[in-house]
């Protein structure tokens, strides 16, 4: 039987490529995820007060933004490993992994330090003043982020796709058994609905760990020479991480400082919306990795982008053509009195998720192959999105935001795709000459 199995997928893998294979595992056993998620946020928005439910956004998004540094050590650690992996030098790898176990632990005793001197301003940002308990279970998932991430990377790095999506499948599971019992049961609220997140992740740490382990036991010897390359790396992938980051999780913070009295509906509209990034996000994941290593073993990487881009438009599209139709009744669906009047304005941030997850795939694959020059437009674009919302906040509501969100993020794919085939173009003319 599992020999059937594995000729089935080999025959696949043979039929789709590296690429379509990876995603496929990746979308196959991610969605499981995806779907857990949503469950768990479907019964939080029935079961939680409305100012509460609006803040589960809005505190991801504020520990995703205070994670950057995390997301920037380990992304720039995906690329090494990988190139390491590639080239089978296992023991340069080890070492790697050491080094990266070293910065999860110092990050993960400074973030104590930052957390703590931050406290008054990010719960008066979020609205939670009197939330000191909120904020200690926030902490708690931060600091675990740090080692979630480290597991993460090591099991992008080698492209052993199918172990990440196993530990986010069982971790929403945990989160799902004890928000109901939590939240439901025992009506803790949001504090109860962030406690269940943290235990769910220490849950897959565990879990993560167990499986990485062996890979941190083999020989070691020095990887100068990869350090060379990390160090060239460190400034584009900080500009590339920054601006994504800041650009997919903006208006979340806007809403709930600017538009307080929106943050519940804009929490089911961000729901909702987010389905194109749900498929979208298993070729981010696979694409980097698989581009790296093909580009360390001097082969053409032009085709993931070409397919990666390709296949964005199209989830894009089939997602905003489904959700302008079906946004309104799903959402009333979902609670008519609190959301159902957030229907109309969905596919509108469904078309902004969909160009974001092409913008991090045409991001991702530059970076493979060391070109970094478009990765300026999407800082550009970033900076001016952000500060003219700022600085006019008063003059926007909820339709002027998404429509500025939704345009920015149209002309920053524009402006990189341009970047990306002016540097073909040269590089074609350049060995041409050659």
């Amino acid at each position: 039987m599992m020999r059937w199995i594995q000729s089935i997928g080999t025959r696949l893998e043979g039929r789709l490529g590296a690429l379509g294979w990876s995603a496929l595992i990746v979308f196959g056993l991610g969605r499981c995820h995806d779907v857990l998620n949503l469950v768990i946020k479907v019964g939080l928005g029935r079961w939680l007060k409305n100012d509460d439910f609006g803040a589960i956004e809005p505190i991801s998004s504020a520990l995703i933004i205070l994670a950057i540094p995390v997301t920037v050590i380990f992304q720039i650690g995906v690329k090494s490993i990988s190139r390491l992996d590639a080239g089978g030098r296992g023991a340069e790898r080890t070492a790697l992994l050491v080094d990266l176990t070293k910065a999860a632990f110092v990050g993960s005793c400074l973030s104590v330090a930052v957390l703590w001197v931050l406290q008054p301003y990010i719960l008066s940002r979020l609205h939670l003043e009197s939330r000191g308990v909120v904020y200690l279970v926030m902490g708690g998932i931060f600091i675990a982020g740090w080692w979630q991430a480290l597991y993460a990377a090591v099991f992008q790095g080698v492209r052993r796709f199918w172990l990440m999506t196993v530990t986010a499948v069982a971790s929403p599971l945990i989160v799902l058994v004890l928000t109901g019992l939590l939240v439901l049961a025992m009506k803790w609220e949001l504090t109860g609905a962030l406690l269940a997140r943290l235990v769910g992740t220490l849950f897959g740490l565990v879990i993560g760990f167990r499986v990485v382990l062996p890979l941190f036991r083999g020989e070691r010897a020095p990887y100068s020479e990869e350090k060379s390359m990390l160090r060239t790396l460190v400034l584009p992938m900080t500009v590339f991480i920054v601006a994504k980051t800041v650009l997919l999780h903006f208006d979340r913070l806007f809403v709930r400082n600017y538009l307080f009295s929106e943050s519940a509906g804009y929490g089911a509209i961000v729901t909702i919306g987010q389905i194109p990034m749900v498929a979208i996000s298993a070729i981010v994941l696979v694409i980097f990795p698989l581009a790296a290593a093909e580009h360390a073993d001097g082969r053409d990487v032009k085709r993931f982008l070409v397919q990666g881009v390709g296949a964005g438009l199209l989830v894009t599209l089939i997602s905003v053509l489904i959700l302008a139709a079906a946004g309104t009744p799903l959402l009333n669906l979902w609670n008519r009195d609190a959301f159902g009047a957030y229907g109309p304005y969905v596919w509108i941030h469904t078309l902004a998720m969909g160009l974001h997850g092409i913008i991090e795939i045409l991001a991702s694959v530059e970076i493979a192959r060391h070109r970094y020059k478009g990765l300026w437009w999407l800082a550009i674009g970033t900076a001016a999105m952000s500060a003219g919302l700022y600085f006019y906040s008063s003059r926007v509501d909820l339709l002027t935001l998404l429509g500025v969100i939704t345009g920015t993020r149209a002309l920053i794919l524009v402006a990189m795709w341009w970047s990306s085939m002016r540097q073909e173009a040269a590089a074609s003319n350049k060995a041409a000459a050659a």
